[in-house]
């Protein structure tokens, strides 16, 4: 029970308003009502962190509205009408007035706070709030609101460039962050029919604070790669679209009315395309990318074949590449032994699901990956590369 967040929220926010009971009693009902909200707000504000990653400052009026409205209205009427059934189509509608409300007020996210606490903030946080109010040094809430701050502030501090491959099962989706975080790249978002695979994804970062993408690149239309956008964009702002060559199909489309096709110039890092030719199937069209960060390359050619692969050795010197994600899931279709001789990756990444009724990645395929390091969502789960100056670090994240 004492793990439930149920409890953990309960204990803490009721703690906290007994704590505090002084300082939220005032002769104004509209003041006293206003600071039991922002006790209440401040109580929980590092489970929600810890948690949820996210937390909304406008939730602390929006209890004022719904604290009442609950004890007043909703509550009333659910013994009313468990007394006289005849009269709970008023309960279902106050019900329904509660959940419309609380579906439009969550899409304001102006106000909301993306980020993770760890158990060494949570504890530093309880120790200032509780000697806060229990001596009443309120000019320490400077202090919270620095902790807060810094929290927010230290990735756009941090040197590194990341790159996130996630465990999307049968399908791809990738996490590029360049140093002092000036670009934000999601290459693909995954996608299947029996659930949202992107809610492990915007939930990640959410936790490191990410409130936007500048870009989403979608390296072709299917599903496994194309059918989260929806997901994705009701959470974390979209700046930027790159779709592939070709015909568009229906998930390209709706991706394309919900976010703006740009040409996107990165801040920090390098990024091309390398596919100008049009071919006769989606996964040749697919989008290639080329990125480098501190002279770390990284190749992701999403379900594009050998045969589109011939023509990248033939057009570019791609030698030598650090970070290759390799196309198709490692369908016998792509990666020839010519294509991975000539790029001769120091680290390989397939993508694939546990068991795929595809049979990926193919055994030949994998036989030309000899000489490489190779990382497998279904085996090593998402997998983390920080780029520093001198040198990449790879930590994985068994699923």
């Amino acid at each position: 029970i004492i793990y439930d967040i149920g409890f953990i929220y309960s204990i803490c926010t009721v703690g906290g308003i007994i704590l505090c009971n002084n300082y939220i009693n005032h002769d104004n009902k509209l003041i006293s009502s206003f600071r039991l909200s922002l006790v209440a707000f401040i109580f929980s504000l590092p489970i929600s962190l810890s948690s949820f990653y996210e937390v909304n400052l406008l939730s602390i009026f929006y209890n004022m509205i719904f604290v009442p409205y609950i004890s007043i209205i909703v509550y009333p009427l659910s013994l009313i009408s468990f007394i006289i059934p005849s009269l709970s189509f008023i309960f279902s509608i106050s019900i329904k007035l509660l959940e419309v409300c609380s579906s439009y007020l969550s899409t304001i996210r102006f106000f909301s706070i993306y980020l993770d606490f760890n158990i060494v903030e949570i504890i530093i946080y309880y120790l200032v709030t509780i000697f806060m109010f229990y001596k009443n040094e309120y000019r320490l809430s400077i202090l919270l609101i620095l902790i807060v701050i810094i929290d927010i502030m230290i990735p756009y501090l941090d040197s590194n460039g990341y790159v996130y491959f996630f465990d999307v099962g049968q399908g791809d989706s990738s996490l590029v962050i360049s140093p002092y975080r000036k670009d934000i790249i999601l290459i693909d978002t995954g996608g299947s029919l029996n659930y949202h695979v992107s809610d492990n994804v915007i939930s990640f970062m959410k936790s490191i604070g990410i409130r936007s993408i500048d870009l989403l690149i979608l390296s072709h239309g299917d599903s496994d790669h194309a059918l989260e956008v929806d997901n994705i964009f009701k959470d974390i702002n979209i700046k930027c679209l790159n779709t592939n060559l070709g015909d568009f199909n229906d998930l390209e489309i709706n991706a394309m009315k919900l976010i703006d096709t740009c040409l996107y110039e990165p801040k920090n890092m390098v990024l091309n395309y390398l596919n100008y030719d049009v071919y006769d199937n989606e996964n040749d069209n697919s989008l290639l990318t080329y990125m480098n960060i501190y002279n770390t390359s990284i190749l992701s050619l999403g379900d594009a074949s050998s045969k589109v692969e011939d023509s990248l050795i033939n057009k570019y010197k791609l030698s030598n590449i650090d970070i290759f994600k390799l196309s198709h899931h490692g369908s016998k279709s792509s990666t020839s032994k010519l294509f991975i001789d000539s790029i001769n990756p120091k680290y390989s990444i397939i993508s694939v699901g546990k068991k795929n009724r595809y049979g990926h990645p193919n055994k030949d395929v994998l036989g030309n990956l000899n000489n490489t390091n190779l990382y497998r969502t279904d085996y090593n789960g998402s997998i983390k590369f920080t780029i520093k100056k001198n040198k990449v670090l790879v930590n994985t994240y068994v699923p």
